[in-house]
């Protein structure tokens, strides 16, 4: 069986970010994958075979006809109506959508045609030569590789149907990777979606751009076996939070521009995940945005993990139990209905209250999650080491007793989860310096009617409150949950019942 990778790639996309799509995937892709770029110029690469643009069926001829035509390039006529312009049916609050995405210069992405033509023309091209039997996966150009793929992974995304994709709920399917096994019935929709560019079909449609005349003749071909890889009911920008997020990197807009700066050195260096925090101060480096410390990127890389597996089947609630300032809680924002985010200290606090100011589904409290409810105090390590607290602050009980936070004596407010009186419950995540077995102990009802996947962070700080890093295991196991996997020092875990 042979597997193949392609791309296409014109303009100044190798410039832009083509070169490190190359890169990243010599890099982290076995060379018996075969990678075809269909490019309009010479690309300076070895690892890639490359297809001419200029001369795939449709392409010249397309380009000929319509390159200078406003109207194919997306932009309006001067008159502004819609019912001129052929947008289909659309009325009413359709329309008025429609309408606001026009730009500035009159332009709109929908509609332009002549952008999105060698994107559905160059499939076709890309697996000539493959038989029955194999695979093949289109990438867009802006796609990096960020891991080491694993032997036989598009076939593991196949999972024995015709199509393996990424489809949005309420909208259209997100392209910039799709995969198909070679068969009659696949040649003949990647043969389909090509011809409604070379027949000029697409002008008929009631948007041009290629991922809704994707989702067109997808829906006329009832014979395909679809694997969607997104999970319920996700919308938007849906790539990280996949299986495709553990292996690669999809970039949109802004961050796309940011990132060719940099690759060209007119910018400093970003992680991988940084865009989804702009503007947010990181406190594990305060040079650096959230998510753009090598910590934090390692943990939301863990949490897309997660996600990808398709465990949680409630999407709520979810808890933050130690938040920080809101690393994990900004990714969880963006799937579940509701997070409640704890902690503690006064100056993390601080910070995460600022960095969720504008995310309107996530809930901040200075309080510390127990097994009982009431007040504790913060006892913090004598060292000047700046923002120490996240590596050892320790929940003291013994209340008649002096206690130490930075900047002075504090008394916090314990709760419980189990008090919170949840209505439902996705996911529970325990940062807690060592109290998780605390929390837990004060979650048990929560934990027992909605049976949320847990992660907890597990390391040797328990022993502060007299429980081993082992018996911290024991005690999830006897809730009947099991391991799924670990991201040290976090560890995930699901009912064993199977309604994580």
């Amino acid at each position: 069986m042979r597997e193949r990778v392609g791309v296409v790639m014109f303009g100044t996309a190798w410039e832009r970010y083509g070169n490190t799509f190359v890169s990243t995937f010599e890099e982290n892709w076995r060379n018996k994958i075969e990678l075809v770029v269909v490019t309009d110029k010479h690309l300076p690469t070895d690892r890639a075979d490359q297809i001419s643009l200029p001369d795939i069926a449709g392409y010249k001829s397309f380009m000929d006809r319509h390159r200078s035509d406003r109207r194919s390039n997306g932009f309006r006529p001067t008159h502004r109506t819609l019912v001129r312009y052929k947008v289909g049916d659309a009325v009413g609050k359709e329309a008025k959508a429609l309408k606001a995405n026009w730009q500035g210069n009159g332009r709109n992405w929908r509609y332009d045609a002549v952008l999105w033509a060698p994107s559905a023309l160059a499939p076709l091209a890309a697996v000539e030569g493959l038989d029955d039997g194999d695979v093949f996966a289109w990438f867009d150009a802006d796609v990096e590789t960020i891991e080491k793929i694993p032997p036989g992974w598009i076939s593991t995304l196949l999972n024995r149907c015709d199509i393996a994709m990424l489809q949005r709920s309420g909208e259209h399917s997100e392209i910039g990777f799709w995969a198909i096994r070679i068969n009659e019935r696949t040649l003949e929709f990647v043969k389909m979606y090509a011809e409604c560019y070379e027949s000029e079909s697409v002008f008929n449609l009631e948007q041009w751009h290629s991922a809704f005349v994707f989702d067109h003749v997808l829906s006329l071909c009832n014979e395909l076996k679809v694997n969607n890889l997104t999970p319920p009911n996700l919308r938007g920008s849906v790539w990280a939070d996949t299986i495709m997020g553990k292996y690669t990197a999809h970039y949109k807009g802004k961050m796309k521009i940011r990132r060719s700066l940099i690759r060209r050195g007119k910018k400093r260096g970003v992680s991988v995940f940084s865009a989804r925090y702009k503007s947010k101060r990181s406190l594990i480096d305060d040079k650096k945005w959230i998510g753009q410390s090598e910590v934090e990127r390692k943990q939301v890389k863990s949490l897309h993990r997660l996600f990808g597996k398709g465990l949680i089947k409630n999407w709520t609630v979810a808890i933050d139990g130690g938040a920080h300032v809101g690393t994990w809680s900004a990714v969880m924002a963006k799937r579940f209905g509701r997070v409640i985010a704890f902690e503690p200290t006064p100056e993390t606090f601080e910070m995460l209250q600022k960095n969720m100011a504008d995310v309107y589904n996530v809930e901040c409290r200075n309080q510390a999650l127990m097994d009982v409810s009431g007040f504790v105090s913060m006892r913090m390590p004598d060292h000047k080491e700046k923002y120490q607290n996240i590596y050892g602050t320790k929940i003291n009980m013994k209340l008649q007793s002096r206690y130490f936070t930075v900047g002075g004596s504090d008394r916090i407010k314990a709760v419980t989860i189990d008090e919170l009186g949840l209505s439902g419950c996705g996911l529970i995540k325990l940062d807690l310096e060592g109290a998780e077995p605390l929390a837990l102990a004060g979650a048990r009802k929560t934990i027992e009617k909605y049976r949320p996947v847990l992660v907890v962070e597990i390391k040797r700080h328990s022993l502060r409150y007299g429980i081993t890093r082992k018996r911290v295991h024991q005690m999830i196991l006897e809730m009947d949950y099991k391991q799924i996997f670990k991201e040290k020092p976090d560890r995930f875990y699901a009912y064993r019942g199977g309604d994580a």
